[in-house]
């Protein structure tokens, strides 16, 4: 590979969510190197951490995520400006969910906690913490 392939590369990488580290051992450079590449670029301070992809995909698989625990709810918070995520408190837990699968976010805690069969007021006051309009 040609040095200016090389620089387009390590660019490239640097802005995907490859370290600046990973990407110099990648092509087989010197960290330095790449670092002089692509110190003008803005690259994010924060990379996502395993736990927040594994997060992310089950709100996007499920439509939401229920917290369990006090870490996974400072988790949710993290990504909350990050990813747009929303955080709301219904059936005594924290629930995260991506803005605007409101209803979506609904149905699969309803159907996950098996509360179809609840009474309306019950549903009404989920559906309120939820930002849904009540029935």
């Amino acid at each position: 590979m040609e040095r200016s392939d090389l620089k387009q590369e390590a660019r490239k990488l640097a802005l995907s969510e490859v370290s600046r580290k990973e990407a110099a051992s990648r092509l087989g450079l010197k960290y330095w190197t790449v670092y002089f590449w692509t110190k003008d670029l803005k690259i994010p301070r924060h990379r996502d951490t395993s736990k927040q992809k594994r997060i992310l995909d089950k709100i996007i698989s499920d439509g939401f995520y229920i917290a369990n625990g006090t870490d996974d709810l400072n988790t949710l918070r993290i990504m909350k400006e990050r990813k747009g995520i929303r955080i709301v408190s219904a059936e005594n837990t924290h629930i995260g969910f991506l803005k605007g699968n409101e209803e979506k976010a609904f149905n699969g805690l309803i159907n996950y906690r098996g509360l179809s069969g609840a009474n309306h007021q019950r549903l009404n006051e989920i559906r309120k913490a939820f930002g849904i309009k009540p029935q």
